[in-house]
């Protein structure tokens, strides 16, 4: 059982890989938020496989070779970064799913997730070696199952809220393929909300809980890998590209709001696809230079992406 753990969760490492690299080359192409989020996600997801592996290695390999404290070091430290992605996991996959319907978290919500997880955090390390009386567990692992579940349910609410809110996506196709896509993570995720709720119930072996969670792995990092391109192109039409018509369309929008001659430089490179580290090269300017730059376009021609920039020269 251990091999195949170890396994499926160095299947999952290589997807993950090849997942985060086209979602990188295809935020560099449309610019969109939600795919920046998904690249956290999808970095956070594999910090904790990376980790798994390293844990089921100890314990299949070394565990009889050290002591039993050098054990619950091993233990501790895994559940302590287990807690700090999974913080990069939950707040990521929020922002994504609201970016996905154009929305974002207000400032109170995302406070008060922030809050709770820090409280979760705190009875985590405040339970390093401590055994409530009322349990059997100690205190870290009853606060990381906490933190999981917690994180877990808020994701599901926020699945089930974009789906509402693509009601008001008005581009057909885009509305159809969101739909679709919240769909598919809804029951993926779902079915592993049901796996963890059944370890924690005690109807799951850890063993079998291990190998089942390792499998979704295997899946959240497969599905960008495979549909990531197919979705974009038929929600949100082909990459943007530079025309002779869309280079006059550009100058006449800069001269119309107020572009500065540095900020037209940066729509130039922002239209041919260009990344920001790329256009900082290009430029010679740094890369927070190169964000302001972008925040001020963007604010400037009231657009939030890439896509959009190019929809309204295209409209010009």
């Amino acid at each position: 059982m251990i091999h195949s753990m170890i396994f499926t969760m160095v299947l999952s490492l290589g997807l993950g890989v090849g997942s985060i690299a086209v979602a990188w080359h295809q935020s560099a192409r449309y610019g969109l938020p939600f795919l920046r989020y998904l690249i956290v996600f999808l970095v956070a997801l594999n910090a904790v496989t990376v980790i798994g592996i390293f844990k089921n290695y100890y314990g299949e390999n070394l565990g009889a070779v050290f002591t039993p404290q050098t054990g619950w070091i091993v233990d501790t430290a895994y559940r302590f970064l287990a807690n700090i992605a999974l913080f990069f996991i939950g707040g990521s996959l929020v922002l994504l799913l609201r970016a996905l319907v154009d929305e974002v978290p207000s400032r109170v919500y995302a406070r008060a997730l922030i809050l709770v997880w820090a409280a979760g955090f705190f009875a985590f390390v405040f339970g390093i070696r401590t055994t409530p009386s009322w349990s059997p567990l100690p205190l870290t692992v009853i606060a990381n199952v906490a933190l999981d579940q917690l994180v877990q349910l808020v994701v599901l609410c926020e699945c089930a809220r974009a789906l509402i809110g693509t009601a008001h996506i008005s581009q057909l196709a885009r509305r159809k393929w969101t739909r679709l896509l919240l769909y598919v993570f809804g029951v993926v995720w779902l079915s592993m909300m049901s796996v963890s709720y059944l370890m924690f119930a005690g109807e799951t072996g850890s063993r079998l809980f291990n190998l089942l969670s390792s499998v979704f792995y295997v899946t959240f990092n497969a599905l960008p890998l495979a549909f990531l391109g197919s979705f974009l192109r038929r929600a949100h039409g082909p990459a943007p590209a530079v025309t002779h018509d869309v280079r006059e369309a550009l100058e006449e929008l800069c001269s119309r709001f107020d572009i500065s001659k540095r900020e037209r430089d940066v729509v130039r490179l922002l239209c041919k696809g260009y990344a920001n580290k790329k256009i900082a090269e290009e430029l010679h300017i740094s890369l927070s230079t190169v964000k302001d730059h972008n925040h001020n376009i963007f604010r400037k021609l009231g657009v939030s992406s890439r896509t959009e920039l190019l929809a309204l020269l295209v409209e010009q």
